[in-house]
């Protein structure tokens, strides 16, 4: 009778937190309040995410996670542009996957590095030479005005390969990617100014 009593108690207390947690997650004091225009950390939206709460999580699964930039990783950024000798630098608003952020930041001969944790993202006023033999190609839509192709060169993994404006980025990583994901994050790429 005894262990009847504290399984039962268990269940209760185990329910009890499980409600209670539910509830707290339904609570965000993190969102920033809407400034009527989007920033380098705000990607314009289509949908009113601030009426419903629901659509707020399906802008999110469409568009994916949101990365956040400090002010001196935006000031290391752009002291990188100028040294590369670009004439304006892209980033993603979106994370290249799950839980990405920035790592790293390196400025090369007309290039930038932007290091994620989930890739790498190089910007280049110069076209892109493949490094090794290109085994297969496949051109993919990725916004109404950007065309782009996937790339798989021998050896390595593939990679995607575009052009804004005059400059070229290729986005990879030596890790399995998710093409959706890097698409999304090509879809949300803003000038840094």
């Amino acid at each position: 009778m005894n262990n009847k009593r504290r399984l039962l108690a268990s269940v209760v207390l185990i329910e009890i937190l499980l409600v209670g947690c539910s509830q707290v997650s339904n609570i965000s004091s993190s969102d920033p309040a809407p400034t009527g225009k989007p920033s380098v950390t705000e990607p314009i939206q289509t949908v009113n995410a601030d009426n419903d709460p629901g659509e707020k999580d399906n802008l999110e699964e469409q568009q994916g996670e949101l990365l956040s930039y400090t002010d001196e990783q935006i000031n290391e950024i752009l002291t990188a542009a100028k040294k590369a000798g670009l004439s304006k630098v892209y980033i993603p608003t979106v994370g290249l996957g799950v839980d990405d952020y920035l790592h790293s930041v390196k400025a090369g001969e007309n290039e930038v590095n932007l290091s994620f944790i989930r890739g790498l993202i190089t910007e280049s006023s110069r076209e892109l030479e493949p490094l090794h033999e290109i085994e297969t190609t496949r051109k993919v839509q990725l916004t109404q005005t950007i065309t782009g192709n996937w790339i798989k060169e021998k050896g390595s993994q593939e990679f995607l390969y575009f052009e804004i404006d005059g400059i070229y980025f290729s986005m990879k990583s030596a890790k399995q990617i998710d093409p959706e994901a890097y698409e999304k994050a090509v879809a949300s790429m803003s000038v840094l100014e």
